[in-house]
């Protein structure tokens, strides 16, 4: 922890805003509001070295936020732990943790009390191992599950040719192939989950608004649907933002053939892409993103959310032997695919933020599908091309598509599957 080494009682003497030192509060305890036991005298520190914002967590580790701190927020610290949880996603392996006088928890790294010691404690600060430990009295069971998988398409399981999921409902295309399931398949969930499979949620064709809204003939709002997620949810996996982009319909305008000139064809995408960066840059799916991560930790507080990112399906360079893939007729040009992969990791960006400023858990899928993109051979892409009866279709336009194509494998979503399992077990233990 590079910064902490160099804060020290002297640069916290020398701080701009008044702050009162460890080891020198007017007393020696104050009454705790919430027990009305005697409670170590709060110290101040500030918040520093965040990328802009720090969740405050319900406990000693990421995942469970409870509110926003900004970068120079003062804070009012009662105690510390050093055997709290690690912050994976910021690529830290601290495990210190200090508790705030008005509740909650922040990562000590970015917190201006002392530098650590070998033991991973600041000197001067309270322990409060007894708080850190103390367990959260068990709710009036509401009939939740354990295991919820929300999101789209790419949450769904389309691709797999296989809307086999017990709750697959209308046009949703929910398989026991997709990731959340393959999972739970193929591995052995912790014990903080148990021995179960998914309630699968998720649904083709879904927005950031069915996650918490009402929206057309889709089974929404999901935070709602069969009353799945709740009191007993203690792991939520999500995909979602790529329809809000409208990446599906960008690809049945542009590669669909209706365009009969290399520049008629740059026409179509450099607009749709433009627009969908547009809406990358926006309020609206920033908004949208947040209003579904915060509708989830709020109905299952003590659900661990892991959100997934889009695998990148599409090769670095247009090639010859992809078939109508990449364009039926007239092919898409380097230059636009190019800016296809800038607006995919655009959107993928976005929803890395603003699910780490929410609390949430990020497994970054960008690049999981790299060599197996849709234009190497059947036997080993993890995502379809332009697909037909579950065939490369060649001969007619993209509009005769199937629904499955564009769409992750099964071998994708193995792929993600075995991602998801080593980065639960890695930040947050069997």
């Amino acid at each position: 922890m590079p910064f902490k080494a160099i804060v020290s009682t002297t640069a916290v003497l020398l701080s701009a805003a008044p702050i009162l030192l460890t080891g020198a509060p007017a007393r020696a305890c104050t009454t705790d509001p919430g027990t009305g036991e005697c409670a170590p005298a709060p110290v101040h520190y500030r918040i520093q070295g965040t990328d802009g914002t720090l969740s405050v967590q319900r406990s000693p580790r990421v995942g469970d936020p409870l509110r926003e701190l900004r970068e120079g927020d003062q804070v009012s610290v009662v105690c510390q732990t050093a055997d709290g949880g690690a912050d994976p996603y910021d690529g830290l392996t601290g495990h210190t943790w200090d508790r705030l006088a008005d509740g909650g928890w922040v990562y000590d790294h970015y917190v201006t009390t002392p530098a650590q010691g070998d033991d991973g404690r600041s000197p001067g600060v309270p322990p409060c191992e007894a708080e850190a430990r103390k367990t959260t009295p068990v709710d009036t069971d509401d009939g939740s599950k354990p295991f919820v998988a929300l999101g789209d398409s790419y949450a769904a399981g389309t691709g797999t040719y296989q809307d086999d999921d017990p709750g697959n409902t209308g046009t949703c295309h929910r398989s026991t192939a997709t990731y959340s399931w393959m999972y739970a398949k193929s591995y052995r969930l912790p014990s903080w989950v148990g021995d179960t499979r998914p309630v699968l949620s998720a649904c083709n064709g879904a927005t950031t608004h069915d996650i918490t809204e009402h929206n057309g003939d889709r089974p929404s709002p999901q935070v709602t649907d069969r009353e799945a997620l709740g009191a007993n949810t203690r792991l939520v996996t999500l995909t979602i933002g790529g329809n809000d982009v409208g990446f599906a319909d960008i690809l049945g305008k542009c590669l669909d053939g209706a365009f009969k000139t290399d520049a008629a064809v740059h026409d179509c995408w450099d607009g749709e892409l433009k627009g969908a960066d547009d809406k990358i840059a926006g309020a609206g799916l920033r908004n949208g993103l947040r209003n579904a991560y915060t509708a989830i930790t709020s109905r299952a507080p003590k659900a661990h959310l892991v959100v997934l990112t889009y695998p990148d399906i599409f090769p670095a360079q247009v090639q010859e032997g992809c078939g109508d893939t990449l364009g039926y007729g007239t092919k898409i040009s380097q230059a636009d695919l190019d800016h296809v992969h800038r607006t995919w990791h655009g959107l993928n960006a976005l929803i890395t933020q603003v699910a780490k400023q929410a609390g949430a858990a990020v497994l970054d899928e960008e690049g999981a599908f790299a060599g197996h993109d849709v234009c190497t051979g059947a036997d080993h892409r993890y995502a379809n091309g332009l697909m037909q009866g579950r065939h490369d279709h060649n001969t007619a336009s993209l509009r005769a598509r199937d629904d499955e194509s564009y769409h992750p494998t099964k071998a994708g979503y193995v792929r993600e599957a075995d991602d998801l399992a080593h980065f639960v077990s890695f930040t947050w233990g069997d």
